[in-house]
């Protein structure tokens, strides 16, 4: 049963003030402002103790009135990037969202979508393979003002591809090897277990505290049955080269040598994959070097 009061949101008066008086069973007002800039909230009033002695009591609270934003964001031509095996765009906005700004990549190939990840000031996608890409930008900013971008990139001219540093760096050691396991009462998709070593590791585990792309958690007395397991390969390149080491720089390699390098997260954890690359992979005990195919 509170009182609502509106008043005019132009200050006058000597002091430049709006004053008013609170009804003794309470009230709530609603503050607007036209224009940018601070204003100071002051409560006055005086109780009486038990001794029926009056007690001042003031309290004071500024509020500051951002401007309006009305800018959408921006995407330029050349803020968007194909080198290295990697694309990276970067999108202008004194407030933007970077959690609701959605960067993709796609291959106009085989239509397999990358979602750009947000990285030092700008949305980055590894695409590692040449060819021809579509890239759609959805900027937003935090007053919701919205703007839409779409731009081509060729991937394969001024620089590396993520091929041609697979064969240029030579063996690498294999990380450990994904291979299926039924571990009941959860989604299919995330049935794998991954050995490294002597030691055994769930993914996307319940109760992982691991703030990698792959969520471990420790398991034993597990049989491994599978036997086709994909060769995990941790990536060692600097960061804007093609072979980025870094939360997705990994790439998997089967038993017939057929490679393709993890390139994000989906939102309910399963993983993002480029298509098959230009390479083939051959497993020589606990390593693995590539050729072009």
């Amino acid at each position: 049963d509170l009182e609502t009061n509106l008043y005019d949101n132009v200050l006058g008066g000597l002091d430049d003030a709006i004053k008013t008086t609170i009804p003794a069973d309470g009230a709530y007002y609603i503050v607007s402002a036209d224009k940018a800039g601070d204003l100071t909230i002051t409560v006055s009033s005086t109780n009486k103790d038990k001794k029926d002695n009056k007690v001042p009591f003031s309290s004071t609270h500024k509020i500051t009135f951002d401007a309006i934003d009305l800018d959408k964001p921006m995407v330029l031509d050349s803020g968007v990037v194909a080198a290295n095996g990697t694309i990276t765009v970067e999108v202008t906005d004194k407030n933007l969202d970077t959690v609701k700004t959605l960067v993709t990549v796609s291959d106009i190939n085989d239509h397999g979508v990358i979602k750009a990840v947000y990285t030092d000031g700008k949305y980055v996608a590894q695409v590692g393979n040449a060819g021809i890409y579509q890239v759609e930008v959805l900027g937003v900013d935090m007053a919701d003002n919205r703007q839409r971008f779409n731009f081509t990139r060729k991937m394969g001219e001024g620089g590396s591809t993520l091929e041609d540093s697979l064969v240029a760096h030579g063996s690498y050691v294999v990380d450990g090897m994904f291979s299926r396991h039924d571990f009941k009462d959860i989604d299919g998709a995330f049935d794998w277990v991954y050995t490294r070593g002597e030691t055994m590791y769930q993914l996307n585990a319940k109760d992982s505290t691991d703030v990698s792309a792959f969520k471990w958690g420790e398991v034993t007395d597990i049989k491994v049955e599978d036997k086709n397991p994909w060769y995990m390969v941790k990536l060692t390149g600097t960061a804007g080269t093609a072979d980025a080491k870094g939360k997705y720089g990994w790439v998997l390699v089967d038993k017939a040598g057929r490679t393709f390098k993890l390139s994000n997260a989906n939102d309910n954890g399963t993983f993002m994959f480029s298509k098959a690359l230009y390479v083939k992979g051959t497993i020589t005990g606990s390593n693995v070097s590539f050729a072009k195919r």
